[in-house]
């Protein structure tokens, strides 16, 4: 491998990047920052593919932690069960034969968690966990067993027998013995390295045999008496191993599918599907072009007959986001993120050595099916996963027009999002509360889970405490002193139906349906005082406090605003006509108070209610759009304000940006669209000494995407054209970078290395991770 040309890569990347990150401002519009638990921004490409696969009478479906064990038969989940890592799961592999699971899981910071994992699937209904393998180890048979190897990274899986294939991202190409698979060891090369004795390690860009970085999905298939492994690295492309013989493992054979994004730095992989056609081994790749705006599904003639073994013969450009693929005859069946499935006709062969086809997308399926990222076909039932509905169970008997049979709710949902310090907290209604350190914005780890019986309704977080409001009448304490460990307290407060919460100070109060608003003295949250309920004009659904007032959306009944300056005994003010209110949130000028509501159908309303002595000012509604990206009217769902930006939160449509420096006269700033429902957001500003400025952060709820954690860029414009990939595009036809970048590359190494303080990616050499 050429090292210098590895090393010199990744040093560029994040040049880039720091150039971009220092780059003035240009005008405003929200950028995603990250996601969880689907894959994070393009300039961040190590993400979870999250899956869907099955064999025999089952499918196992991987969304984020959570993996659902579902019957074919009646189409019906069977089981559902949480795996521990602090990323997301990365692969799945189910073996029929022996009725076993196996979970790349990534990577656990606490090695507690994360890496290999393998499940018994006997029972459906009741899986087991067999055995992990995560911790740190040492190379197997080193002269002095002294060198340590980072925790397992396990990205992607290939089984053959019962030899098991893992990417691990930390090390290179893993190969395990699962004959027992209660007690997985490695295979011993029968032609050791000095510094690795087994599989196959990658150097990172120092040389050093610790972290290495690249690996991150694989498919292995036998093919001529052989079997031959297929990586997907991230710095080089599609890597292949000549794997027949486990303990003899050289050189992979690499095809180059830099692209030209980041002047050549990376590989926009998002999937690999290796199988047979006419008797040669045909190796399947999508990913991005220049700059990941637009993807491709390529094929690639995998040969191993002269210089090139690995020779293009056809792409096809996609309209969407290509994450998955599954192959089949003459058919290639693409989960095409935002555009949902397309079948595209790959039977036609070059009549050259030197002709490189055009195939053409036959058939599509995009009814509810946005933000597609897997694929599974079982005969002529296609399972494709979407983020939009969950996962849909397709006819695909006539590939021009797929048909639905019926669909699965996700096993996991994002509802409430709370922040509070460096964590943002996820409640997920039906399963629990997930705890995420977002100390870094762009790369969100997980750190805790807390079952919850559910069924939740509202998520509130106070200091080392999270109250969770459940629609049985209680509302439980948990005690959040450790992310890692979060537990119920034994302390919960009474209300009859809860609806939401908000916490000023050392008060509680809760928006209780018919019972109106409750406080409660959370001085001790061991010990919560009730202190009992304000009758509300109508049913409270929504409530936020702001200095010595109470604001309660009350549905038909519009917004109540209460006096509670003693909080034991709020006094109602006034009452704001309004046909929808759903959630209020305050914005404060000089002189003026401004509650903004969402109000369902009728919009965004922006009520002045600086003086409550007076008839009130004539609101002002929004919800009339000048574009035709954005409907018009919209539904608002729920609001947020930070500074002079609010944000409203429009359930199926996204979420919307608007300028309210001047609150009676709003104007839009940018509109985010949604993948599933967007429903509860917040805000915050974080301080950059670097910049020595603040950045906005939005985080939104987003149904069964998660959350996304949105950034807003003061920008004047953003040339938002698609880049239509070419020959030249680096979309794996032809490949180019320019070598000349490499004489003085050099010059900044040591300028990087004392910005990120670790190796580029955010690799420590000791093997830390992010």
């Amino acid at each position: 491998m050429n090292m210098k040309h590895r090393s010199s890569n990744r040093i560029w990347t994040f040049f880039c990047l720091f150039v971009l990150c220092a780059a003035p401002g240009w005008g405003a519009t929200l950028i995603k920052t990250a996601e969880w638990p689907f894959p994070a921004p393009a300039l961040y490409l190590e993400s979870g593919v999250n899956a869907v696969t099955g064999g025999g009478t089952l499918l196992v479906w991987a969304v984020g932690d959570t993996v659902a064990v579902i019957g074919k038969g009646g189409f019906t989940p069977l089981s559902t069960f949480r795996v521990t890592t602090s990323t997301v799961i990365q692969d799945i592999l189910y073996d029929s034969t022996t009725s076993t699971l196996y979970i790349a899981a990534g990577y656990d910071s606490k090695a507690s968690g994360g890496g290999l994992q393998i499940f018994s699937l006997a029972d459906p209904s009741n899986p087991v966990m067999i055995s992990a393998l995560y911790k740190s180890t040492k190379f197997p048979g080193s002269p002095a067993a002294t060198t340590p190897v980072a925790d397992i990274d396990a990205r992607g899986l290939g089984l053959y027998n019962t030899t098991l294939f893992l990417a691990d991202n930390n090390y290179g190409l893993r190969v395990i013995d699962v004959t027992d698979t209660g007690n997985p060891s490695e295979i011993p090369l029968t032609n050791p390295g000095a510094e690795f004795q087994t599989g196959y390690a990658q150097p990172n860009i120092n040389g050093e045999y610790t972290v290495t970085g690249g690996y991150v999905g694989i498919s292995v298939y036998p093919s001529n008496e052989k079997v031959y492994a297929f990586v997907r690295d991230y710095y080089h492309g599609v890597s292949v191993f000549d794997v027949t013989n486990p303990g003899i493992i050289d050189e992979p054979v690499v095809k180059n599918t830099l692209s030209a994004f980041l002047f050549g730095s990376l590989s926009l992989l998002s999937d690999i599907f290796v199988t047979e056609t006419n008797g040669r081994l045909t190796a399947y790749v999508d990913g991005g072009n220049t700059d990941g705006t637009e993807f491709i599904l390529s094929r690639l003639d995998v040969s191993f007959e002269g210089d090139l073994p690995i020779a293009n013969y056809g792409y096809c450009v996609l309209p969407g986001s290509a994450k998955g693929i599954h192959v089949t005859g003459s058919y290639a069946f693409v989960a095409d993120g935002d555009k949902g499935l397309q079948i595209v006709d790959i039977a036609a062969v070059p009549s050259s050595s030197t002709e490189v086809l055009t195939y053409p997308i036959i058939g599509s399926y995009t009814t509810q099916a946005g933000f597609s990222y897997s694929v599974f076909l079982d005969g002529s039932a296609l399972y494709l996963a979407s983020g939009e509905t969950g996962l849909n169970k397709l006819d695909v008997s006539d590939v021009t027009s797929p048909a639905f049979v019926a669909r699965l709710e996700s096993p996991l949902s994002a509802d409430d999002i709370s922040i509070s310090g460096d964590y943002t907290y996820m409640l997920d209604r039906k399963k629990g509360l997930r705890i995420f350190d977002t100390t870094l914005p762009g790369y969100p780890a997980l750190r805790g889970f807390l079952p919850h019986p559910g069924p939740a309704t509202d998520l509130c977080v106070s200091g080392n405490y999270a109250f969770i409001s459940n629609s049985t009448g209680s509302i439980n304490i948990v005690d959040i002193s450790d992310p890692d460990a979060p537990f119920f307290t034994g302390s919960s407060v009474s209300s009859p139906s809860p609806k939401a919460m908000s916490i000023s100070g050392n008060y509680l109060y809760i928006a209780d349906s018919l019972s109106g608003m409750r406080t409660v003295n959370i001085t001790d949250p061991l010990n919560p005082v009730d202190l009992g309920s304000a009758a509300t004009k109508g049913t409270a659904c929504s409530v936020v406090v702001d200095s010595d007032r109470a604001y309660v959306s009350e549905g038909a009944s519009g917004l109540e605003i209460f006096d509670v300056s003693s909080p034991e005994a709020p006094v109602s003010l006034i009452s704001v006509e309004l046909s929808d209110a759903r959630a209020a949130a305050i914005c404060r000028t000089e002189n003026s108070i401004y509650a903004l509501v969402a109000n369902g159908t009728s919009g965004l309303v922006i009520q002045d209610v600086t003086d409550l002595t007076t008839p009130l000012p004539e609101p002002v509604f929004f919800n009339q759009m000048d574009n035709t990206t954005t409907p018009s009217p919209f539904v608002a769902v729920s609001v947020a304000v930070l500074g002079s930006i609010a944000f409203v939160s429009m359930g199926s449509d996204g979420l919307l940006a608007l300028d309210i420096t001047t609150p009676s006269n709003p104007s839009i700033i940018s509109h985010c669209l949604s993948s599933s429902t967007s429903s509860d957001i917040t805000a915050k500003s974080v301080y950059d000494s670097t910049s020595d400025d603040y950045t906005t952060y939005v985080t939104v709820a987003d149904g069964f995407t998660g959350f996304k954690i949105l950034t807003v860029n003061n920008t004047e414009s953003i040339d938002t054209t698609p880049l239509v990939p070419d020959l030249n595009s680096g979309c794996f036809i032809e490949t180019s970078c320019d070598e000349r970048k490499e004489e003085w590359l050099t010059v900044i190494v040591s300028f990087i290395n004392h910005m990120f303080r670790r190796n580029p990616l955010g690799m420590a050499s000791t093997g830390e991770k992010r």
